[in-house]
């Protein structure tokens, strides 16, 4: 493998250099939400085998989902655990909601707060300490594997 040096100037360079090599459009948004949910899969697997089984409906809830808006950089960004259920108009959340369940058992108290407070069992941290580094390395992954298409798409030639 040839030696290459890399000088950098400036924290701006690489950001200025990613925007032009990923610019903010659909295509590039998609292509990177679907290497997001992919590298997020230890993260579900993680969180489906920590909660409690006594109702299957939560377990089986749990899914990777994009959030709705891009962050303030223009970039998707994904979720793992159950997703809000709403009725057939999209108004209302539904009763039995596994995903109000989940958060009673992850704070201790039913969303906007309630008269009882107990301890609650606090899953997203230890979820995150067990399956995040794993999730690290196949962002590294799917970002190279991403970035690798992009430059043969524009130069011709793999980055790395």
């Amino acid at each position: 493998m040839d030696g290459v040096k890399i000088k950098i100037e400036n924290i701006g360079e690489i950001k200025n250099g990613l925007l032009k090599l990923y610019p903010r459009s659909r295509q590039v948004n998609a292509a990177l939400q679907s290497s997001l949910k992919k590298a997020a899969e230890p993260l579900k697997t993680k969180l489906k085998q920590m909660v409690p089984k006594d109702q299957k409906k939560l377990e089986k809830s749990i899914k990777i989902f994009p959030s709705k808006r891009n962050t303030k950089a223009g970039r998707p960004s994904v979720f793992v655990g159950p997703k809000v259920e709403r009725d057939n108009e999209g108004k209302k959340i539904r009763s039995n909601n596994p995903a109000e369940y989940f958060y009673i058992l992850e704070y201790g108290f039913k969303p906007g707060g309630g008269d009882k407070k107990i301890n609650g069992l606090g899953l997203l941290p230890k979820v995150t300490a067990a399956a995040g580094p794993q999730a690290l390395k196949n962002i590294e992954g799917e970002v190279i594997k991403t970035l690798n298409k992009r430059s043969q798409k524009l130069f011709g030639k793999k980055l790395i």
